[in-house]
């Protein structure tokens, strides 16, 4: 039996313990509370980008981030913030133990976007000699999200720029639109030149409309037409101030009278400006001033790119790219085709930044990529007289090699449908290529270009294959539609904008509309709902030609058998030279000029020893070289002991391009010899392998891993 001081004394403990556990409980909440710091609430406007800062965060601990509206406010799992519309989001982050993988939500942090207000500018004057420059006052114009305008703004939101390049001179997109210009004055014979390099290079059809108004009791003439500097394609360099044509409009006295002008701008316009004088001294008010810029007379260039675009196909694999470039993580654009994507017939060879696919590149990284678009990368594969079978071959080295950043490409742009008029695998290596591509994770898209000199039926020969794998197609042949003169092809308007001299590549502005026809994809994905990837498994889809070739591999001079399980033995033989003589690519390959299309080539120049391997492999294709110089002669190609091809080096129309030839392709991997030695009486001359490409399937998949 316990006595009353027992009872006490027990409950006095009790008590105790209680006050000691409730003390505790405050002091593990405190020192909770001072192990993790972070701001409640920031606020961001339209476009902008933070990183998200916390202190005192734990050790063992890391910390991640999620947004419950990312059309609103998207962020990575590091904390990279992106405002993309006008909102309020809420950040909530969540600590994970390193050692326990408990998750715990640590903090909550509140983001509101507000719209960009641009500070842009109205007209006003400045004179310099006999010149009255427009510049502009400023004034405020509200954009309420990201998707609208491709504004840049620092990280703290000061600076803005104008979108779509309004009077800015750095028009993204699309190349040709209208610009509402304002009001100004022309006064006392001095000219007034308005700024507008947004029609660098590309020519057009120009048509200035405006009100005019003058009171001097007189008749005058205002003189309106263009100058600038234009640059010489040919010679790669700017020449001196040109003056474009002009036109000149009777303004009555006493009242305000609309006129409208119509101006040739010639292709290669630089520093562009639409110049307004008056012939005495005298005051007119020019007022309304709208520019419109088209191609050429009749031409719709938005239709032009309405038309052009075949499918979106699935938007969830293109919204994931776009998702990751503007969240700041590394991103890589690769373009494999023929000599349309090496930049044939754009400017500053060697550099091609006026080639589809580098425009192409630059108009998305500007618009999605993460503040000066560095985390977007880029990869040219084109390759003049490439068709697909060359390309797969071509793959590995050329894309895949050259990657760094990532094992693949997000994004594989793909253009063959010229140059597969009479490629060897009846589009079995395209449809092995967009299956690899698919395989490997790869956003792949599918760019038909076009020839007036001939209409190769490989567009309406693939599409089934875009169809079947739900992919973006986007076709120049189908922009064309209803602007074509077809009795004149070669020398209508459209021909004259898009083409070359030759017919056959386009000309800058050509370039410019297939860059405009991938961006319209890209808009047109990024704005639509997601539709979820219909194809899980590639591998489980029966092909629509074949998927013989699917993870090629390349076999050239730069092999280290020993580091490849497919290659049994390998003896060159008298094919031990390497051909010098051969083009180089019209772009600096990974950041180095003149680098030679394959510089790791067998070439034979005299002798009778045959080149010979043994290979584990299903497929096999060559590629050799084809030369208008009768020094290369003929060589013949055995499999297993048995003649398969005779190649005749010396083609009249040669050119040192590559030619494919199918080796062999059987459903099975097994191990083959084949062998390449000249033909009788060929013993001295020349012949070239470029390259060989093999299909092992075993050795692709464990590629993937």
């Amino acid at each position: 039996m316990q006595s009353k001081n027992s009872k006490r004394l027990i409950g006095l403990l009790k008590t105790t313990a209680l006050i000691i556990g409730i003390a505790g409980a405050v002091a593990q909440t405190r020192s909770a509370k001072k192990k993790l710091r972070c701001k409640k609430t920031i606020s961001l406007i339209v476009g902008q980008k933070k990183c998200l800062k916390i202190s005192r965060c734990k050790k063992n601990c890391e910390y991640i981030y999620t947004s419950n509206k990312p059309k609103c406010v998207l962020v990575t799992k590091s904390g990279k913030l992106k405002a993309l519309s006008v909102g309020k989001a809420r950040i909530v982050i969540t600590e994970i133990n390193k050692i326990t993988n408990e998750k715990c939500k640590v903090g909550v942090m509140n983001v509101i976007v507000e719209p960009i207000v641009f500070e842009y500018n109205t007209i006003s004057e400045e004179t310099v000699g006999n010149t009255t420059r427009i510049n502009q006052d400023s004034k405020k114009k509200v954009i309420e999200n990201h998707t609208n305008c491709s504004a840049k703004v620092d990280s703290a939101g000061k600076e803005a720029r104008l979108p779509n390049g309004e009077l800015s001179g750095d028009r993204l997109e699309p190349a040709y639109g209208s610009y509402n210009l304002g009001s100004f004055l022309v006064k006392d014979a001095v000219k007034t030149s308005i700024p507008m390099n947004n029609l660098i290079k590309y020519g057009a059809k120009c048509y200035i409309c405006f009100t005019a108004e003058q009171n001097t009791g007189d008749e005058l003439l205002v003189s309106v037409g263009y100058s600038g500097v234009k640059y010489n394609k040919e010679a790669n360099q700017e020449n001196d101030v040109f003056i474009g044509e002009s036109k000149n409009i009777k303004i009555m006295s006493g009242e305000a009278y609309d006129q409208c002008v119509e101006l040739d701008v010639e292709k290669y316009m630089l520093d562009f400006s639409i110049d307004f004088s008056c012939s005495v001294d005298a005051e007119i008010k020019i007022s309304n001033v709208k520019v419109t810029t088209t191609p050429f007379e009749g031409a719709d260039y938005d239709k032009m790119l309405e038309q052009g675009v075949i499918s979106v196909g699935n938007n969830e694999r293109l919204k994931k790219v776009i998702n990751k470039a503007m969240s700041g993580e590394d991103v890589t654009l690769a373009y494999i085709g023929g000599s349309i994507t090496e930049g044939c017939a754009a400017t500053d060879v060697t550099i091609n930044s006026d080639c589809y696919a580098e425009t192409s590149y630059n108009l998305f990284k500007t618009k999605f990529g993460y503040g000066d678009g560095s985390n977007v990368h880029f990869i040219n594969a084109g390759m003049s007289g490439t068709p697909s079978s060359l390309g797969v071959i071509r793959y590995q080295n050329d894309v895949l090699n050259q990657m760094k950043y990532g094992k693949f490409p997000d994004v594989l742009f793909i253009e063959f449908v010229v140059n597969d008029h009479a490629e060897c695998t009846n589009g079995e290596g395209i449809e092995s290529l967009i299956r690899q591509g698919l395989m490997q994770g790869s956003a792949v898209f599918l760019v038909f270009a076009h020839t007036v000199n001939f209409d190769t039926g490989k567009q309406e020969y693939y599409i089934p294959l875009g169809e079947k794998y739900d992919l973006p197609m986007v076709s120049v042949k189908n922009s064309f539609e209803g602007f074509v003169d077809t009795s004149n092809a070669k020398e209508c308007d459209l021909s004259r904008w898009f083409f070359w001299h030759d017919t056959l590549h386009p000309d800058v502005p050509g370039h410019r509309l297939m860059a405009d026809l991938i961006m319209k994809v890209f808009d047109n994905a990024y704005r639509e709902e997601t539709l979820p990837d219909s194809i899980k498994d590639v591998g489980c889809i029966e092909p629509v030609y074949g998927s013989s070739f699917t993870g090629m591999t390349l076999l050239d001079a730069n092999i280290d058998i020993d580091e490849v399980d497919a290659i049994v033995s390998l003896d060159v033989g008298d094919f031990c030279e390497t051909d010098r003589n051969q083009n180089c690519f019209q772009y600096a390959k990974g950041g180095k000029k003149d680098v030679e299309w394959f510089p790791y080539c067998w070439m034979h120049q005299k002798g009778t020893d045959s080149f010979k391997a043994t290979v584990k492999c299903s497929n096999m294709m060559i590629a050799y070289k084809l030369a208008n110089d009768d020094a290369y002669g003929v060589a013949q190609l055995y499999v297993d002991g048995k003649l398969k091809e005779t190649m005749n080096a010396y083609q009249n129309d040669g050119w040192n391009n590559a030619t494919v030839r199918m080796v062999f392709k059987e459903d099975n991997i097994e191990e083959h010899t084949f062998e390449i030695k000249m033909a009788d009486g060929n013993e001295n001359k020349k012949f070239t392998i470029y390259a060989i490409g093999y299909t092992n399937s075993d050795e692709y998949m464990n590629s993937l891993r």
